[in-house]
């Protein structure tokens, strides 16, 4: 989806400053037109291209390599091309975690953390819980409870083989002992039966509408359309999961679903047949989550 940004030209951008304090200033100017903080991504930038982090970073009265100027020249090139900053450092934080994420997966957003930080209060009252996590991308809920609550067995699945295979990599990268299943939802039997004894299934499958094509940001335009899109009112994957959950799942089981707030309280009417169900916020008061007993 790359090719319907207008180009920044490359040339435009080769004078960059040798000194570290010269091209923080330099990249802010730069990246003002188009990010909301671009005090943020100068720094992201930067930490990414010094690996190193922020506070060491301020300490040094350093320079650029060369090698170094020319990545960072082709970083801000792709950036005014309005590709995600997250994609161009190959990088995204969520719950703590510092995971690995390419064009082949969804970035990680804030809001997911929520239903996670619901979800780890049920589940750390158990004994030795059980969860799955459909549509895993990146991994990062997966991992993250994992990390979390050390004693959890996680199961996570995805369609795509390229998101196992990423996530796959995160869990090595991180330690963390999660098991992996490529199955659509909950088409493959093996996935069916870690269902079957999960005391909590999450998922944050893609919900927009595809009639949201028209108004997305170049940068949300950028992640992969599997990953964000699903039918025409957005409840497709998430309708068909509740339904095939439900069958599955052992009494007094979670089920927590992301949704667009737009749909939340068509998902929630929707949801009759489970024992009790409620609907959970984000940060900004936004209807977001629905979390179901089985």
């Amino acid at each position: 989806m790359m090719n319907n940004v207008a180009m920044a030209d490359d040339s435009a951008y080769l004078h960059i400053p040798t000194h570290l304090n010269d091209v923080r200033r330099w990249l802010e100017q730069h990246l003002s037109p188009i990010a909301g903080s671009p005090q943020v991504e100068t720094w992201h930038l930067l930490e990414a291209l010094l690996a190193k982090p922020k506070h060491i970073i301020l300490n040094e009265i350093g320079s650029l390599t060369e090698a170094q100027r020319e990545t960072l020249g082709k970083w801000l090139t792709r950036r005014l091309n309005r590709e995600p900053l997250q994609y161009i450092t190959q990088t995204a934080y969520f719950y703590g975690l510092k995971l690995k994420v390419t064009q082949a997966v969804l970035i990680p957003r804030p809001e997911t953390e929520l239903m996670v930080a619901d979800a780890l209060q049920h589940i750390r009252t158990l004994t030795a819980p059980t969860v799955v996590d459909v549509g895993t991308g990146s991994g990062a809920i997966a991992l993250t409870i994992q990390r979390e609550c050390s004693q959890a067995q996680v199961t996570a699945s995805d369609v795509s083989e390229d998101a196992l295979e990423l996530a796959h990599s995160n869990a090595t990268s991180l330690g963390c002992d999660v098991s992996f299943i490529q199955s659509d939802l909950l088409a493959e039997v093996k996935l069916q039966h870690a269902v079957m004894q999960a005391d909590v299934v999450l998922a944050n499958l893609p919900y927009l509408p595809m009639s949201d094509q028209r108004w997305l940001t170049p940068e949300v335009l950028a992640e992969p359309s599997s990953a964000l899109f699903a039918g025409e009112d957005g409840l497709g994957l998430a309708s068909r999961l509740e339904q095939q959950a439900f069958k599955l799942m052992k009494p007094s089981s979670l089920l927590y679903l992301e949704l667009d707030p737009r749909n939340v309280q068509r998902a929630f009417e929707q949801s009759q047949a489970w024992a009790t169900k409620e609907i959970l916020s984000d940060l900004a008061t936004r209807q977001r989550f629905l979390k179901l007993t089985r």
